[in-house]
């Protein structure tokens, strides 16, 4: 993945969480640290020899949020420390903030397969938890 590809991906979820942004706020309750057992991920898996295109990366990222949206009684943002931006290997992992809703991109390329994949995750807690 190219530095302008990677900035093309930045920018259409940068787009959709501005989009999102006041429907989100009514339903984020604000962060909690991630504690492994009770954080739900919400994810969205790309794999193809090619990267995703500009409308594939809007579905990804809209088919997370709308889900975030989908949760009635809200929920608490969160995120393991593993998501931290940490490139390892030929992985790259990064994430977009806005607003307190963290959308976390992971990414890699699989030589043996020659496929490249592209994970969408946010993780959460839902709002009842720790009440």
């Amino acid at each position: 993945m190219t530095l302008s590809e990677k900035d093309e991906i930045n920018q259409v979820a940068y787009d959709i969480l501005m989009e999102y942004e006041s429907r989100l706020k009514i339903k984020v309750r604000g962060a909690k640290p991630y504690d492994g057992q009770n954080a739900k991920r919400i994810a969205r898996h790309y794999k193809d020899s090619l990267l995703p295109g500009r409308g594939m990366v809007e579905v990804m990222v809209r088919g997370v949020l709308d889900e975030l949206l989908a949760l009635n009684d809200g929920f608490w943002i969160s995120e393991p420390e593993s998501e931290a931006l940490t490139p390892r290997d030929s992985t790259l992992k990064w994430s977009i903030d806005r607003s307190g809703i963290k959308v976390t991109f992971d990414y890699w390329y699989c030589v043996s397969d020659d496929q490249q994949q592209l994970w969408v995750k946010c993780w959460y807690f839902p709002a009842t938890y720790g009440t």
